[in-house]
């Protein structure tokens, strides 16, 4: 019985009143009573962010439930979100990128459709609501219309949900529908029939309540037998019905939970267990499979994938994916070793070779979307060979990827070939040579890993969105066979590798012997400039497809110091425009425009960005057009920084609560991570004033930076003293152990001479000794994020030559796969382990990685004004020599070469506190004028 929650959910005129209107900044949200309904009339303005409707309550939730929203909605497509609210902690329904319908829907949300969101609580069941929101969320943004006409609860009796797979049909031989009794109403997700050798090529499955109404709830048309994986979402029924004709003969029905109704991802993960390991890929069987990105410098489109196992993501989300037969044997991933490469040793044209007994296959990809096949015999006697390349409704991402992604498989509503092109909806994959046959099938007729037998078919167009397709080339290879696949245009392999080349040819830096750790740092600039969505820098390609400034302006900071300066100008220019009319910088900007959420971290980064550009490249030009945007992020930090003056000693004078930092998005904390920004900002603010001849500016914020830093240096001490620790806190509430966040006080920051020094070196030793403790294998570990790498920058100014060497050979062990020289954002200890990664390559944490080695070679120091050269080479290095050429710096292009204790330097003016080299072995030197060679005793 469905029981109307008459004080909170049925709205009527007089209830539409009791809801409040809660958008984001930037967005503009109204509500009105539509004839009862309540009409919530939102616009974007070119922002990200949220338009909610609250309203306070007071429900204690039943054991089991369902939640039925009635709405219909005018817009582009945006993310619905139906969130309940208990305190700090919130649970919500979400549909992703939905496109709202414009006539009365009833959009239901059962006990397993709601997820715990974020908040303190350990308990993630939702016992009981103070609070319910209707959300848009901006996806596409733009403006537009919901109307909400009830939301109600319905108490459910015990749950009477399959809670397997349940076996309710096994060896059935007859005639006519084959008719099950589930003996009482059961919620479902779909069935798995098993066919014998006597399959029904054409049926419906019909369900009822009763035994007298019934419903059609899925056709299969062109069925192939074997096994028939059913979805039927939110089925409920006693009575299920195969209406097939014919004698027909069924091995098993399988009834599956109601979750396998919810994503075409969870029945191809059934799927693929079902076959023979191989046929799909890794990842839907639960183990990791890498990967990394190609496309084109900058361009505005998701970028193509390329998995270690050889299967293409396209641009269009489908995934191109080899296979091999030999002798008649299928030869698949399972079957074969494999290998990684970057052209050239760092240009991100990527490629994956398998190696078999019999041959090599090697899957190169470039351009926008281009890939070259290349298989070569190595049996010793000519081989018959046949090339598959299968087209499939799949990603290379693994299922558990789906942050930001809407489907985590990549429905297609049609396949054509018209003899020359093969037509994926709107994508055209043209092969450099005629494949021998082409079959097409919809999702009923078989996936591409069950055709291989079969030769040709007509076009595929599926109603389930999910077709496949399978290209076949048969050849006898003597030699080598190359079969190349254009899926965004006709490219030019040598124009690619050029541009790349040029793009590497900007790291004029020679260590024969450290080669590999030079390819690594072109390869992660490579990365970077690759990875932008036109001007906008970004952490990663799918998971983090958003340009955070946070990233953007610690990773333009890498590649100014190499000359990127265009790139850098473009991003400055664009993300200033996002900017808050109050002077708050937000967080991260994407299509959707900028991100509202309080991240007060971003408005120093911004400031900080500016200052190092004009620092490194000179361009006063620039800075004098963004200064109104700097100026008032620095005013904005001065006014949010006031509203923490009345609160505790140890928060007094800080910025408020955010969560900038990842391991508070729980609950905001008064992060440190923020502060060290903010006095970066301050500082930098009052250079660019005085550089720009704003000299009043520049004495108000000294002002405002001196006043800062002291309440911060205060609170710093204030929480030591407070949480009995002996490390700087990563935040002043908990007093956190996090090292990695407290790097940044050191680089940029370079806050290192006013923070308490013995405390600094506790803390990174007490780090240096748990990370030694993984990397002997004392300390037990399951994952960490390569975030430390720039650790290995701390190191190096902390005079921990040795140690900074170490642990920078154990990250670079960490590279997956070695080949394409990358990180992710999350390494697990096990190489298969489906663990959350991030995003591959995890971009920001490749110029973590080039800012350390830059470290290593040349950096400033900000407390004497000087430049430190050579602190982290080690000796190893010094045999062969070292050479850098043009590398920026504060004080000009550096150009200098060290081999044994020789050391020629030149380029740069010689700061106020001179050129302090320490090579190892050496004696340090400082040098007050520049003279060409100098001759190093040692110590």
């Amino acid at each position: 019985m469905r029981l109307w929650l008459a004080a909170l959910l049925i709205l009527t005129g007089s209830e539409v009143s009791q809801w409040t209107s809660a958008p984001s900044d930037g967005v503009s949200l109204s509500l009105a009573n539509d004839g009862g309904a309540l009409r919530m009339d939102f616009d974007f303005h070119g922002h990200g962010g949220w338009a909610a409707a609250r309203r306070p309550v007071n429900i204690d939730v039943p054991e089991n439930y369902r939640f039925v929203l009635r709405l219909r909605g005018e817009m582009q497509p945006n993310t619905l979100e139906l969130k309940f609210i208990d305190g700090e902690n919130v649970w919500w329904m979400r549909h992703v990128a939905w496109d709202f319908p414009h006539d009365w829907t009833d959009v239901v949300a059962d006990k397993r459709h709601i997820e715990f969101a974020w908040g303190p609580a350990t308990d993630h069941t939702l016992k009981h609501i103070s609070a319910i929101e209707v959300t848009v969320t901006a996806a596409t943004g733009g403006k537009g219309n919901v109307w909400v006409d009830k939301i109600d609860v319905e108490p459910l009796p015990a749950d009477t949900s399959v809670a397997v797979e349940e076996r309710v049909v096994s060896d059935w031989h007859g005639d006519g529908p084959l008719t099950i009794d589930l003996h009482q109403p059961r919620d479902f997700g779909g069935l798995v029939v098993q066919w014998g050798a006597d399959f029904a090529s054409n049926y419906d499955v019909e369900l009822s309540l009763d035994g007298k109404k019934w419903t059609r709830a899925r056709s299969v048309r062109l069925g192939n037998g074997g096994r028939d994986y059913l979805q039927i979402p939110n089925a409920n029924a006693r009575f299920i019905s195969l209406d097939f004709g014919g004698k027909r003969e069924v091995r098993d029905v399988l009834l599956e939970p109601p979750s396998f109704g919810d994503r075409a991802i969870d029945v191809y993960k059934m799927m693929a267990h079902d076959a023979l390991r191989g046929r799909y890929p890794r990842g839907l069987i639960g183990e990791f499979g890498y990967w990394t990105i190609f496309g084109k410098d900058a361009e505005e489109q998701a970028k193509p994938l390329l998995s270690e196992d050889g299967a293409i993501e396209t641009s269009a989300g489908f995934t191109l994916e080899p296979f091999v037969r030999v002798d008649g044997r299928l030869i698949t991933w399972a079957d074969v070793t494999t290998t990684q490469a970057l052209e050239g040793g760092s240009l991100p044209m990527p490629s994956t070779t398998w190696h078999h007994p019999k041959f090599t296959l090697t899957v190169q990809a470039f351009g926008a979307g281009s890939a070259r096949y290349r298989i070569r015999n190595t049996s010793g006697h000519p081989e018959h060979v046949e090339l598959f390349v299968a087209v499939r409704p799949l990603r290379v991402t693994p299922p558990w990827h789906e942050l930001n992604l809407p489907e985590l498989t990549a429905p297609i509503a049609s396949i054509q070939w018209d003899g020359e092109l093969l037509s994926v909806d709107r994508t055209n994959i043209v092969p450099s040579i005629p494949p021998s046959t082409e079959v097409l099938s919809t999702f009923d007729e078989g996936d591409a890993s069950e055709l291989f037998d079969l030769r040709d078919s007509g076009p595929a167009r599926d109603p389930q969105k999910h077709p496949s397709a399978l290209l076949r080339w048969e050849f006898d290879l003597t030699t080598e066979k190359e079969i190349g696949l254009s899926f965004a245009g006709k490219e030019s392999f040598e124009e690619e590798r050029k541009h790349w080349q040029s793009i590497a040819d900007h790291v004029q830096i020679d260590i024969p012997a450290a080669k590999d750790l030079v390819d690594t740092v072109r390869a992660n600039l490579a990365f970077n400039l690759l990875g932008r969505d036109g001007p906008a820098i970004r952490g990663g390609a799918r998971n983090y497809r958003r340009s955070w400034i946070r990233d953007g302006s610690l990773a333009s900071t890498a590649l100014l110091r190499f000359g990127f300066d265009e790139q850098i100008r473009d991003y400055i220019r664009w993300f200033a425009q996002y900017q808050f009319a109050d002077g708050k910088v937000p967080c991260c900007v994407d299509t959707r425009g900028a991100d509202p959420v309080a991240e007060n971290d971003s408005h120093g980064e911004f400031i900080y960005l500016v200052a190092e550009y004009t620092r490194l490249t000179g361009d006063v030009a620039l800075a004098n057009e963004v200064w109104p945007h700097v100026e008032k992020a620095a005013n904005y930090i001065d006014t949010i920084r006031k509203q923490t003056r009345g609160e505790a000693p140890h928060f007094a004078g800080l910025l408020p609560p955010s969560i900038s930092h990842e391991g508070y998005s729980a609950k905001p904390m008064h992060s440190y991570w923020d502060d060290f920004w903010a006095l970066r900002g301050l500082k930098d603010v009052t250079w660019l004033a005085e550089r720009l001849g704003k000299h009043d500016a520049a004495q108000r914020f000294a002002a405002i930076r001196d006043d800062f830093a002291h309440d911060f240096h205060e609170s710093i001490r204030r929480a030591i003293a407070l949480h009995d620790i002996n490390y700087i806190p990563g935040s002043a509430d908990l007093g956190d152990f996090d090292p990695t966040s407290t790097t940044i006080g050191i680089e940029p920051v370079d806050d290192l001479a006013n923070l308490p020094h013995d405390v600094v070196i506790r803390e990174f030793t007490q780090y240096w000794n748990e990370a030694s403790g993984r990397m002997n294998g004392t300390r037990a570990w399951r994952d960490y994020t390569p975030y430390e790498l720039r650790n290995v920058g701390v190191f190096v100014r902390l005079g921990w030559r040795d140690r900074a060497q170490q642990l920078l050979q154990w990250f670079l062990a960490d590279r997956r796969p070695l080949g394409w020289k990358q990180w992710a954002e999350v390494v697990a200890q096990d190489y298969r382990s489906p663990t959350y990664a991030g995003d591959i390559p995890h971009l920001w944490v490749g110029t973590d990685f080039v800012r350390s080695f830059i470290d290593m070679l040349a950096y400033e120091r900000e407390s004497d004004q000087s430049l430190v050269l050579g602190a982290g080479i080690p000796e190893s290095w010094l045999k062969d020599g070292v050479s850098v050429r043009n590398l920026r710096t504060i004080y000009g292009p550096l150009t200098f070469s060290v081999k044994g204790n020789v050391v020629h330097f030149s380029g740069i003016r010689i700061p106020p506190g001179g050129v302090v080299l320490m090579l190892p072995n050496q004696k340090e030197k400082v040098l007050r004028s520049v003279s060409p060679t100098v001759t190093l005793s040692s110590r």
